[in-house]
């Protein structure tokens, strides 16, 4: 968020801010993971022996069904190599890391110097929040007020999953707000990126929101 704040103060002044886990099975397997294969003709039944009704066989399980809890735990949860990966395949543009953040997380953006892909793009940061609770930590990025000279009011979630946060910069003595649009993908990521004068996104957001709406639903 400093780094948003940071940017978004210098925009005001320069006049810019108009802008997983594998399937069960029933019988043993061998290390590729395939049940292993009898040689030899099948031994027939004794006489007067019942034979297994189909009910009772293991069924596969169906089409597009998940197979086991892991699989459903690990789902919508991404680590910053593959954030950086989808984005650069879907986009083109390179990523980079902060060198500071905490152990709770990490950050991605566009770097602090001017590039074509910020004009593409906006300013903005992605939070990669790691551990086995990423709801929380989000949760206390969302509540968090590390400028607290700045922060004016933040606004709940709409219906597009968006909430908002105005600053107001009185110490450069900027007479119109500023907003930073903020959303929540997939269990551990979250998007912040500056909207400026105005609380409202536009396509520059829209190109974020796609790719990142994208990789959450892999």
């Amino acid at each position: 968020m400093a780094r948003l704040v940071a940017a978004l103060s210098a925009s005001l002044v320069l006049g810019l801010a108009a802008g997983c886990g594998g399937g069960s099975s029933s019988g043993a397997s061998d290390a590729s993971g395939r049940l292993p294969v009898t040689s030899g003709t099948p031994a027939r039944p004794a006489a007067g022996a019942t034979l297994p009704s189909p009910a009772t066989a293991t069924a596969e399980p169906a089409a597009g069904t998940t197979t086991t809890p892991r699989a459903r735990a690990a789902s919508g949860t991404f680590t910053s190599e593959q954030v950086v990966a989808h984005f650069k395949r879907r986009t083109g543009a390179a990523l980079t890391r902060s060198p500071t953040d905490p152990p709770q997380y990490t950050t991605l953006d566009l770097g602090d110097e001017p590039t074509a892909e910020v004009a593409e793009f906006g300013t903005f940061t992605i939070y990669v929040v790691k551990g086995s609770r990423p709801g929380r930590e989000i949760a206390a990025l969302l509540a968090a007020d590390d400028n607290p000279t700045a922060k004016v009011a933040v606004a709940p979630a709409d219906a597009h999953g968006i909430s908002w946060e105005q600053l107001s910069f009185k110490a450069l003595r900027s007479q119109a707000p500023a907003f930073i649009a903020r959303k929540r993908y997939g269990h551990n990521l979250l998007l912040t990126w500056v909207a400026g004068n105005e609380r409202a996104t536009d396509e520059r957001w829209d190109k974020l929101d796609r790719v990142l709406t994208d990789l959450a639903a892999t």
